[in-house]
């Protein structure tokens, strides 16, 4: 589906899931342990993913401590 191959830490697309209320479609949802973009390349696949929210769900002890 992605024209490049992804170097961010364990990113993937959640599509194709199942969930309580059906599956979810491809390229609505994704996971990943950072957004840090390694490379240009990662950057713009990011950028071009358009989205609309991103969840933290560190605690503030990790996120105080750059994890």
């Amino acid at each position: 589906m992605y024209s490049h191959k992804i170097t961010i830490d364990n990113f993937r697309d959640l599509g194709g899931l199942r969930c309580p209320d059906g599956i979810i479609k491809e390229g609505k949802i994704f996971r990943s342990a950072s957004l840090k973009a390694k490379t240009n390349a990662d950057k713009f696949f990011i950028e071009g993913l358009n989205l609309d929210a991103i969840v933290d769900f560190r605690t503030e002890v990790e996120v105080a401590e750059g994890e």
